[in-house]
């Protein structure tokens, strides 16, 4: 998902630029990482050998029942092929986390031991990604742009690796819901009707979600790419990549003294595992970092943990730069987090007029969408 990604120093200091916090590049590192992962896994595995007698207090104590899961372990054929494929990518911490589905049916991360604020969780090698876009950028952009994940032709090249990659990346591609039958299938409104995205009242998210749905066609006329394959995959893309910046510097061809040019070098990613984890907009519990040295295959991606994870907690990450609206989550991610609503008043109070019509149910609009968003505006109109 697309995430602001810290880079870290030598010291942990991060440089920060405008609503972002930017990414600057590690040097040699990953000992002392491993040997904190390692000092971790032994810490939740170092319990003693032998029997366990009975519970102590005297005669007549009643032990306590044990503790219900907070998540039913999601133990699908797909879900232990993934779990494989990062064994066999010999990606380091799994043991403290487990794909499983909350009380509400919702499919996460989840902590199987407690994890201490700080804790190196899991590392995620690169050469165990998907890079679907690196590209040099002036830094005078604006960077909430450059943290997007929606260029179309991100999603033509992850088209293009899932037609012929298949026989490394097939174990992930299969864990991945790829119909709206799946249910961990969030539809984002470009896969609505354009009746049915005038529908939602606001003119600059329908403008945005019109845009795209047609860039999509557009780019499926010039490469000859399915529609439906192609709107596949740049949803997977959207709503599952990684951005991260960092400060890079490039001769300038158009300079006669050949003097070099600085800027950011911006990366989107697709990132087996991390991209399970679902989003808090409020209290995200870990974030994740950047681990870069000077050879590739030694570089990955760390989640680490931002305060105390208890046992059998979800494992939550902000998506974006954490000033994204609760239309832009809905329209790059399929759902509406209700803990936004500063950002969200903020948002329709600059929009035109907005009648607050109900939504038109069709085949390609769920109900419960329909209902929420609705709901949701009129709780939000009341308060302006």
């Amino acid at each position: 998902r697309t995430q602001i990604i810290q880079y870290i120093m030598t010291a942990t200091t991060a440089l920060q630029l405008p609503c972002i916090l930017l990414i600057v590049l590690l040097i040699s590192i990953q000992t002392d990482y491993s040997q904190a992962l390692a000092s971790n896994n032994k810490k939740r595995s170092g319990k003693k050998a032998g029997k366990q007698g009975p519970p102590r207090g005297g005669f007549g104590i009643v032990p306590p029942p044990p503790i219900e899961p907070s998540y039913a372990v999601d133990d699908s054929p797909a879900t232990k092929g993934l779990l494989q494929f990062l064994e066999d990518e010999e990606v380091e911490g799994l043991d403290a986390l487990e794909i499983g589905y909350s009380q509400n049916g919702l499919r996460g991360v989840f902590a199987k031991e407690s994890i201490q604020e700080g804790e190196y969780i899991c590392a995620i090698p690169f050469v165990s990604t998907i890079l679907v876009d690196e590209t040099f950028v002036e830094s005078s952009e604006n960077d909430s742009d450059l943290l997007s994940a929606s260029k179309i032709e991100s999603s033509i090249k992850f088209h293009k690796i899932m037609e012929t990659e298949t026989e490394k990346w097939s174990k992930y591609f299969d864990s991945l819901p790829t119909t709206q039958e799946d249910d961990n299938f969030d539809a984002t409104p470009d896969f609505w009707s354009d009746e049915d995205i005038k529908s939602l009242e606001i003119p600059t998210l329908i403008e945005r979600v019109l845009e795209r749905k047609k860039e999509i066609q557009q780019a499926s006329e010039e490469t000859g790419i399915d529609l439906e394959q192609l709107q596949l995959a740049a949803w997977l893309v959207q709503s599952r990549a990684f951005t991260t910046l960092k400060k890079a510097a490039m001769l300038d061809p158009d300079d006669p003294d050949n003097l070099t040019k600085e800027g950011l070098l911006q990366r989107t990613v697709l990132i087996p595992f991390i991209d399970f984890l679902n989003h808090a907009s409020t209290s995200p519990n870990a974030e994740m970092q950047v681990v870069e040295t000077k050879a590739y295959e030694e570089s990955f991606y760390a989640l680490v943990a931002t305060r105390k994870i208890a046992k059998g907690k979800e494992v939550r990450i902000q998506y974006g730069t954490g000033k994204e609206t609760s239309f832009d989550l809905f329209s790059k991610y399929g759902f509406l987090p209700s803990d936004n609503q500063s950002n969200d008043l903020e948002y329709l109070r600059g929009s035109a007029e907005l009648s607050l019509e109900n939504l038109q149910d069709s085949e390609n609009v769920k109900q419960q969408d329909a209902v929420s968003i609705r709901n949701y505006l009129r709780n939000l109109l009341s308060k302006m």
